[in-house]
């Protein structure tokens, strides 16, 4: 029976007469391979033999490196350590169907935002795609695969967007889900506010219905500026919760078929073509609670603490929303002069 390839091969220290050499399994060809370290004593050989592997393991640089050459390279280095690996793999494909077979130096700075405007993209997705572009071009240059690092133009930052359902358009859209696993992902994305990424990524385990809590941080989770919260569980979601548990077959909260969902979009947009609510996504729930919370005056530091983010950036975001948004600013400009009524102002004048 032939051996398993090793995922790493272990490379072994051994004298050969006076010098010691490195002995190894090939994972291609399975043969037992040797190369000498030139060394008479055991602590200089240690230190051939990690310099020597680190070497090896390091990737060789394309001799024309390409940009789809050095996204490559970059993903297979960042893929295992992101967030959101998914992600990154996507803007991969976009820039590589567009400027992939480009060598870097080749590249102008606004070529690549051309191209994708030219296809009605929109800014946001561009600029995202293009950090991923930078990025992967600084990795390519402290791996010396590459001199200089292009500038590629980022385009200006869009406009926050303020979509949000009202309490009756979260309902419809809501009942309007053709799949159980589609209308536990809305009422979660609505009344936890969460973000559809860690819906998704929701396991069983965190779910604690004892304190009626869910903590939405999955242990080992790369961290980023995006951060999760520890969010109680209201009636509306755990009476979904509930009901989900006694028919679960996976690990996952929102699964189909017994698997993980990966995208929650195909089923998401058909729930809104049958709610006739038009320009929404999942994170349209997210903004909406937010929005109410606002509405119905919970503390800013509450509303926080529920979407992972800081005071400061929720009053900047959501604070137009409130009955009282710089009320108290506007009264004390008024200061103690009355107004004088406007019919009296017209017979003054005449």
């Amino acid at each position: 029976m032939p051996r398993h390839k090793l995922a790493r091969p272990v490379y072994r220290l051994r004298l050969r007469g006076r010098t010691y050499v490195i002995d190894w399994t090939d994972e291609e060809s399975g043969n037992t391979r040797t190369v000498s370290t030139g060394q008479r004593e055991l602590v200089e050989a240690e230190t051939w033999r990690d310099q020597w592997v680190a070497g090896r393991e390091q990737p060789l640089p394309p001799v024309q490196p390409t940009i789809a050459k050095l996204l490559d390279g970059y993903l297979a280095a960042r893929t295992p350590k992101v967030a959101a690996p998914e992600t990154l793999k996507w803007s991969a494909k976009q820039i590589n169907k567009y400027v992939g077979n480009l060598e870097p130096q080749m590249l102008a700075s606004d070529t690549y935002s051309k191209r994708r405007s030219e296809d009605g993209v929109s800014d946001g997705t561009i600029r995202r795609e293009v950090g991923a572009l930078r990025a992967a071009l600084a990795w390519a240059q402290r791996e010396k695969w590459i001199a200089e690092v292009p500038y590629v133009e980022m385009p200006s930052q869009p406009e926050p967007r303020n979509r949000w359902l009202t309490q009756q358009e979260v309902d419809d859209l809501i009942r309007a889900a053709s799949s159980p696993h589609v209308r536990l992902f809305m009422v979660l994305a609505y009344h936890t506010a969460a973000r559809a990424g860690a819906i998704l990524e929701l396991t069983w385990d965190r779910v604690d219905f004892e304190r009626k809590v869910i903590s939405y941080d999955r242990p080992g989770r790369q961290r980023n500026k995006k951060r999760r919260a520890v969010v109680p569980i209201n009636a509306p979601a755990l009476a979904e919760l509930q009901a989900a548990r006694m028919v679960r077959v996976s690990d996952h909260v929102i699964e189909f078929r017994g698997k993980p969902v990966g995208s929650i979009k195909s089923g998401f947009l058909a729930a809104c073509r049958r709610a006739r609510i038009a320009q929404c996504s999942p994170h349209v729930l997210r903004h909406s609670a937010a929005t109410h919370m606002v509405e119905a005056r919970v503390p800013m530091v509450d509303i926080a603490r529920m979407l992972g983010d800081t005071v400061a950036m929720v009053e900047k975001v959501y604070g137009k929303h409130s009955p009282d948004f710089l009320r108290n600013a506007a009264d004390a400009l008024a200061g103690k002069i009355n107004p004088t009524p406007v019919g009296f102002i017209s017979r003054a004048t005449r």
